[in-house]
């Protein structure tokens, strides 16, 4: 029987870790294979115990910088993908783009 994690879990099983915003993309992505989620309203991802971890972001490019990449995949809400303190999202500087796969919004 195959065991199932939290969204939450499995970013801090990631080297280095990562919030549940930020694996929640990897599963939108394609990135991270066998999750679910439980229920729309809860929004609650189960992921395989022993689900490969995804590869992280290409290197050479400052992802916590990019004002595009912020606003693409960052929340007002639900804050950075990344933790960035300084995200124009959560900040208020820019709008972000897409809606929240969390808050819909």
């Amino acid at each position: 029987m195959i065991g199932y994690i939290t969204a939450e879990e499995f970013g801090k099983r990631m080297k280095p870790p990562v919030n549940r915003r930020r694996v929640i993309t990897l599963i939108n992505q394609g990135r991270i294979e066998g999750a679910y989620k439980v229920t729309k309203n809860t929004g609650m991802w189960l992921i395989p115990e022993d689900a490969p971890m995804p590869e992280r972001l290409p290197t050479g490019r400052n992802w916590d910088s990019d004002v595009n990449y912020h606003k693409n995949h960052c929340c007002k809400t639900h804050g950075c993908v990344k933790d960035n303190k300084e995200c124009p999202v959560v900040t208020g500087k820019e709008k972000q783009n897409n809606p929240c796969p969390e808050c819909s919004k």
